[in-house]
């Protein structure tokens, strides 16, 4: 069964919103569905999205983005070889 945002955002409000975050950057499978839970389950706030490049940063109020996601459309292949899968 695949979890959703829904089934998290649904049964309560944001309780949890970090305080701080060291500036990151994720590769993420879909831009979308990484900003809703990272807005919705997380708290944090959009500062940019960049759509056409496939980018979104957040930030929890800390720096101007304390998170960058950059959305890669062949993410399972390039896990596969990150880990040493062929």
């Amino acid at each position: 069964m695949k979890e959703s945002v829904a089934q998290f955002t649904e049964a309560a409000p944001v309780r949890y919103r970090p305080r701080r975050v060291g500036h990151v950057n994720f590769f993420i499978s879909d831009l979308d569905r990484s900003v809703e839970f990272y807005t919705k389950v997380c708290g944090f706030e959009i500062t940019a999205l960049e759509p056409q490049i496939g980018a979104g940063f957040l930030s929890n109020g800390n720096t101007h983005h304390d998170v960058g996601m950059v959305e890669v459309k062949n993410y399972a292949e390039l896990a596969k070889s990150r880990h040493g899968e062929t």
